[in-house]
C-alpha cells in the first residue's frame, strides 16, 4: 500500500472523543472538497463554492470549520457516534482507533469484485481518561492532545 498516511495519538476524557474526532476529520475533508460542479449541458458546467459552517465545541476550546453539507455530516457523525459509543462502553479496554480513508475504485473483470486502493489515511488513536478533580478536568480541555 503506498497511501499517504497521518497518525494522530491522543489522550482525553470520554465525552471528548466526538468533537476531537470531528474536528480532524471534517478539517480534512472541507480542505479534500472540489466545489460545486452544475452542469448546464454536454460539455458546460460551472464551479461554484463549498459553504461552510464554523463549529464551536462544547467539551474542548476549540472552534473548527466543515462543510455545509447535511448528508456528509450526518455520515461523518453516524460513524464517530458508533466509534465513541464501543470506546467508551463496559467492554472497552479504553483505548481504541479510527481512520478516514480516500481512495480510487479500481474495476475489475467478472467475476471478482472492485478494489478500492487508498491514496491517503488519516488514523486517530485515542486513550481514554478518568480525572480525579475539577483541576486536572479544566487542564485537559485546554490541552487535549497531551493530557
Amino acid at each position: 500500500m503506498n497511501a499517504r498516511s497521518q497518525v494522530f495519538d491522543l489522550t482525553m476524557e470520554g465525552r471528548q472523543v466526538d468533537e476531537a474526532v470531528a474536528s480532524i476529520f471534517h478539517t480534512v475533508l472541507f480542505h479534500r472538497c472540489l466545489g460545486k460542479y452544475m452542469y448546464t449541458g454536454d460539455a458546460q458546467y460551472s464551479i461554484g463554492t463549498v459553504g461552510y459552517t464554523d463549529v464551536d465545541c462544547d467539551f474542548i476550546d476549540f472552534t473548527y470549520v466543515c462543510c455545509t453539507s447535511d448528508s456528509l455530516q450526518r455520515t461523518v457523525k453516524r460513524a464517530i457516534s458508533g466509534f465513541s459509543e464501543k470506546l467508551r462502553s463496559n467492554e472497552s479496554c479504553g483505548s481504541g482507533q479510527i481512520s478516514l480513508e480516500f481512495f480510487q475504485k479500481k474495476k475489475s473483470r467478472w467475476p471478482f469484485a472492485a478494489e478500492c486502493i487508498p491514496w491517503e489515511v488519516w488514523t486517530i488513536h485515542l486513550d481514554l481518561i478518568k480525572h480525579e478533580n475539577e483541576d486536572e478536568r479544566q487542564m485537559c480541555r485546554e490541552n487535549v492532545p497531551i493530557c
